[in-house]
């Protein structure tokens, strides 16, 4: 199982389509533009210094012309235009290639924690600190629960923008309930750390493949969290496909979101092996005015001899199952839905929400969700439906404040407090 995930992630990975070289005499026609290297820059604006569209005709000085106008434009390092021809359409291909200055950043963090603890930090991070795009980053998390991160990646191998490659470490300390296990392991006490080394494939501005490797820690000082006595250490590996059309990342107006993951835990490990998969899907759709339908729907489960209870599913909560307590459902797979209708209060797709101080959205929503044991039928478990309203507050270089009110078919429900939009 891992050798065949092993070779079809770097099989992926290395393969690159190549267009053949065109024969093609001056003048050209352009049939594509796209855009690559940019993270600070918007698109709109390198393609503005580019004076042809799809199906214009230009020659060789006025693809210099633009590579110049490109190259003044505040905030590039170093550009490159380069054309391709394409059989398909007889038509030229130009690539619009940046690199940024390098630029010091950084943001508060919050986070919701196991009994509404709030924790607090800082994240920074660096921007193309040696060129190319590379991120160096380090963020931290206190009070509630604790974490540290610390993370390189460059995603610039080679020629061009398509093979990259990054390292990450974690440190999370942190509380949860493990009800579904007995109730000596209330509040139980984690410690978690992780280092990971992940190499990915462009393919396309949208799609991502990616192929992990890393070495996990867990410790706890509560009794039967863990296989081992004092800590389970293991390795893991890891393939991922990542599709992802929103136009927006923070309040997406239209465009689909797709992930499908496959991971082994512990494998040639003594204590454990689990295999893992999660597929999740995510919809949005603008409507007439201001509205938004958004909908979403995630499957993941787990299948081994040996669970420890930090890998099994947990069901309920503001993340997963709004107007239900934190881990109300248990087992080893889960199916977690929902669909919001969502209405702006203070911007639109004519004033996006990077030029508002604070966005204001309204939304009423719906959840469904299930878990059940790898041992069991699926149509022995019944779902668990919710409905109710909220409001997110959304700051420009912050996740937001999510306040929700959650209705349940048999009980009145409950507030529910998270960063962050649910999908």
């Amino acid at each position: 199982m891992i050798r065949t995930i092993l070779i079809f992630g770097m099989l992926l990975i290395a393969w690159t389509p190549a267009l053949p070289e065109t024969s093609e005499t001056p003048p050209f026609r352009v049939g594509q533009i796209r855009v690559y290297g940019n993270e600070k820059i918007r698109t709109h604006i390198l393609r503005r210094e580019i004076p042809f569209r799809r199906g214009d005709l230009f020659d060789e000085e006025e693809l210099d012309e633009a590579r110049s106008r490109i190259q003044k434009i505040p905030g590039v390092d170093y550009s490159e235009v380069r054309a391709a021809y394409s059989p398909r359409d007889s038509s030229i291909v130009l690539s619009i290639i940046i690199t940024e200055k390098s630029t010091f950043n950084g943001r508060p963090l919050f986070r919701r924690g196991y009994q509404n603890k709030i924790s607090l930090g800082l994240e920074l991070w660096e921007l193309n600190f040696r060129g190319r795009s590379e991120r160096l980053s380090g963020s931290f998390l206190l009070r509630g629960n604790t974490i540290v991160t610390a993370s390189w990646e460059n995603p610039w191998i080679g020629t061009g923008p398509r093979v990259g490659v990054g390292v990450r470490l974690t440190y999370e300390e942190y509380k949860y309930v493990y009800g579904d296990l007995g109730k000596a392991l209330e509040d139980a006490s984690i410690e978690r750390l992780h280092a990971k080394l992940r190499i990915f494939r462009k393919l396309g501005s949208r799609t991502r493949i990616t192929l992990s490797g890393g070495i996990e820690s867990v410790r706890s000082s509560t009794p039967g969290v863990t296989l081992e006595p004092e800590r389970d250490t293991y390795p893991t590996v890891a393939i991922s496909f990542v599709h992802d059309s929103r136009d927006s990342p923070t309040y997406p107006w239209n465009g689909v979101y797709f992930r499908a993951k496959g991971e082994e835990v512990g494998p040639g490990s003594e204590t454990f092996s689990i295999h893992e998969g999660t597929a999740d899907l995510r919809l949005f759709k603008s409507l007439a005015g201001r509205g938004v339908i958004a909908g979403h729907g995630r499957l993941r489960y787990r299948d081994g001899d040996r669970m420890p209870a930090y890998r099994r599913e947990h069901i309920g909560g503001a993340q997963t199952l709004r107007g239900y307590d934190y881990g109300s459902f248990h087992g080893t797979r889960s199916i977690v839905s929902g669909i919001e209708g969502r209405l702006p209060l203070n911007f639109s797709r004519n004033l996006p929400i990077e030029d508002v101080l604070i966005g204001i959205a309204f939304h009423a929503f719906a959840d469904a969700a299930v878990a059940w044991e790898d041992n069991e039928d699926l149509s022995t478990r019944n779902f668990h439906g919710t409905f109710g309203a909220g409001v997110i507050l959304l700051a420009k270089g912050a996740s937001g404040l999510r306040f929700d009110y959650g209705w349940r078919l048999d009980d009145p429900g409950r507030f529910e407090f998270d960063i962050g939009m649910k999908f």
